[in-house]
């Protein structure tokens, strides 16, 4: 799709570039975890980008300041051919216990996670085609009770048309 060439001219600001087959979004996803030389893990698929500059920046300060195991935010979720039309606020809240039994989550592409924490309860399970993610932040808050932060601003901007809310049928899928 013309990926790797577009890379390709910024390759002397790319520390490691793989290309090779894998089994899907996430065994690609948890390669790159394990690739990953920093204390803490964020995801920005290939549609998606930053709100502002100083994202990465508080998300790391508030790591530092707190010592918790995971952070996140809120998420504009916006058209494919006009990325400032917003389509969707995803505004989150503070985790509470069993919080996900009632339909809660955190926006997944908003969570950063310390790699220490994703070593002790686990990366993506390849068995959930399509709800891997999900799966990954149940694991996390409600089965591991891992601390985290939540900062009450826009993260990120995703494009619709993601794997798992492409089609209804997906997001019954991933639900059940």
């Amino acid at each position: 799709d013309g990926t790797l060439e577009i890379l390709e001219k910024y390759r002397s600001r790319i520390d490691i570039l793989v290309s090779e087959k894998d089994h899907g979004l996430y065994d690609a996803i948890n390669k790159g975890v394990t690739l990953a030389t920093g204390d803490a893990v964020g995801l920005l698929h290939s549609d998606d980008f930053y709100e502002n500059p100083g994202v990465v920046s508080r998300v790391a300060e508030t790591f530092a300041r707190t010592g918790v195991d995971a952070v996140y935010g809120n998420l504009f979720y916006v058209r494919v051919d006009n990325p400032s039309t917003i389509v969707r606020r995803w505004i989150s809240a503070p985790y509470r216990p069993r919080a996900f039994y009632t339909g809660w989550h955190p926006p997944h592409t908003t969570l950063f996670v310390r790699k220490a924490a994703i070593a002790r309860w686990g990366a993506y399970d390849l068995q959930y085609r399509i709800a891997a993610d999900y799966e990954f932040m149940l694991r996390l808050f409600e089965v591991g009770k891992i601390t985290s932060a939540y900062l009450p601003e826009t993260f990120l901007r995703m494009r619709l048309g993601g794997e798992s809310n492409r089609s209804l049928l997906n997001i019954l899928r991933a639900n059940w």
